[in-house]
């Protein structure tokens, strides 16, 4: 697609000719000089935008070709961000030939690629009702046309992309569906089914976006399509953990058996091995996923009782990938939030695998995974004695008393406080321990609260179960007068036991929250935009 001269309604010895060919000669270069970038300015400012309804009537298509191309270099999308000019940017989306269509699209998606101001003026024309017009208007013909398909897609992407009026009058039009229409198997190419995946993503980052997903077969759906497709399922997984907050997304997951398809997929991307950056995004957004749906209540009991799915988690336990280590930890931890559940850990031996990882791992989530786990299953009073005879105890003392890293004290001295209640042999034996009593008193005017709560709780259970002098007498001498503390001092109403602790006081885990300047742990990569046009038809994002 070029721009024809001849159509144009310019005179033979109009300068404006002259100036033209000039411009498009430096288009055709990679970089323009500043003083090639003069001359393109002066003709957006003196001529196109002046004159824009006599070149237009001339070469339509052309001249939107020609804004679309200008629109491409960030020096020139901000002058050509003008009313006029989008509002006949718009119109030709509705034109009948194809050629002009995607032309239209291509200039509407590189002037709004990360342009608000264009995005402003959009809204004011009610610009995005044709362009899902365009959209819906694809799934009436067969075949598919995939090129204008994904160059509308792409534009929609940068139209919408982290723009909150535009996403909402997307979703409200009814988007997700059409675009989700998009995905299913054997529609179009990798390509363009990588990009549709892409824009549902960032409509979905919208802070509306879930009920709509969520109220309309939409996840069910996205599963369904995934488990049957062949391509690079990463853009599907991506969104799929994006919305995974929801208690809904959580269990079309497990109830369509999409959790156990991705399951095997990460046990294929193991075995495979290497380094490659999707495969590690895969991963990311896979474990992610698996780790949010084993929070909720009906996926844990659907998932312990799915033998393949308890065999993938006891292996990945006892393997040397750190991301799936802590995944399989984690996920255990969640099975545990049940009493029936927790016993069962310790009968299969996953306890045992967890206290091994408590001495073997180096890094600081997988050891706080593991302790997270271990204190779910050591809140079944009857698991207790076996957690101690297996040297849980033991490791969880080494952690308290070695470990320069806060979290990992707090969850170990948490997890030696529900050891100790009714375990008096422990108590007595952690109770005179002169360093361990040290270091937990030490930690009473800790700035942080939640360290300073749980050593407190600590040496108070150690005074109730152990029904030691000594203890008591160890105690009182070196506890700080501001917390005096005895051997008949009441445990917190909170934490006071019958003959079990009940199911409340299990903690669901999830992965912590991700740095600054990433999204949510859940959600996966950051959000892609399509970015401004190659210039291709047929292949470009625009």
């Amino acid at each position: 697609m070029e721009l024809r001269m001849e159509n144009l309604r310019l005179d033979d010895h109009d300068e404006a000719r002259g100036i033209l060919s000039q411009v498009l000669s430096i288009l055709q270069k990679l970089e323009a000089s500043e003083s090639e970038t003069a001359v393109v300015l002066e003709f957006i400012n003196s001529t196109l935008k002046p004159r824009l309804d006599v070149l237009l009537a001339g070469d339509p298509v052309g001249i939107v070709w020609l804004i679309a191309e200008l629109a491409k270099r960030d020096h020139f999308r901000d002058v050509l961000t003008d009313e006029a000019i989008l509002t006949h940017v718009l119109a030709l989306l509705i034109h009948q030939e194809k050629k002009t269509k995607l032309t239209a699209c291509r200039a509407l998606g590189n002037l709004c690629f990360d342009n608000d101001s264009a995005r402003e003026i959009v809204v004011r024309l009610n610009g995005l009702h044709p362009l899902v017009q365009l959209i819906a208007s694809l799934h009436e013909e067969a075949p598919l046309d995939v090129s204008l398909g994904q160059v509308c897609v792409g534009c929609l992407l940068n139209v919408t992309n982290d723009f909150d009026p535009l996403q909402k009058q997307a979703l409200d039009s009814g988007i997700l569906l059409l675009l989700l229409d998009f995905l299913k198997p054997g529609c179009g190419t990798p390509a363009f089914r990588g990009m549709t995946a892409t824009c549902l993503y960032s409509l979905l980052c919208n802070a509306n976006s879930g009920d709509y997903a969520t109220t309309s077969g939409f996840v069910d759906t996205l599963c369904s399509y995934t488990m049957q497709t062949d391509d690079d399922i990463q853009g599907m997984v991506e969104i799929l953990a994006k919305l995974s907050e929801s208690d809904d997304t959580k269990r079309a997951v497990v109830d369509t058996s999409f959790a156990q398809f991705i399951v095997a997929k990460i046990n294929e991307v193991k075995a495979e091995g290497g380094d490659d950056d999707d495969k590690e995004d895969f991963m990311e957004n896979s474990t992610n996923l698996l780790v949010a749906v084993s929070c909720d209540e009906h996926c844990c009991s659907v998932l312990f009782h799915d033998d393949s799915f308890f065999s993938s988690c006891s292996n990945w336990l006892a393997s040397t990938v750190p991301l799936l280590q802590s995944t399989a930890a984690l996920i255990f931890g969640n099975f545990a939030s049940n009493d029936s559940r927790a016993a069962l850990l310790v009968e299969r031996g996953v306890a045992r695998q967890l206290i091994r990882v408590l001495e073997e791992a180096k890094l600081e989530d997988i050891v706080f995974a593991a302790a997270g786990a271990l204190r779910n299953v050591a809140v079944l009073r009857g698991n207790r004695k076996k957690l101690i005879q297996e040297g849980c105890a033991k490791r969880l003392k080494e952690l308290f008393l070695e470990s320069g890293q806060l979290s990992i004290v707090c969850k170990a001295v948490a997890v030696l406080r529900l050891l100790v209640d009714g375990e008096g042999d422990l108590a007595v034996e952690l109770g005179t321990d002169v360093a361990f009593v040290q270091k937990l008193k030490s930690h009473f005017e800790t700035v942080d609260p939640r360290l300073q709560g749980e050593t407190m709780r600590c040496l108070a259970w150690l005074l109730k179960s152990s029904h030691s002098p000594q203890v008591a007498d160890a105690a009182q001498r070196r506890l700080p007068a501001a917390h005096p503390c005895s051997a008949g001092t009441r445990p917190p109403r909170a934490y006071q036991r019958g003959t079990h602790f009940p199911h409340p006081n299990s903690v669901m885990l999830s992965r912590p929250s991700a740095p600054a300047g990433r999204p949510d742990c859940l959600a996966g990569a950051a959000t892609q935009r399509a970015g401004p046009s190659t210039g291709s038809d047929t292949s470009g994002n625009c």
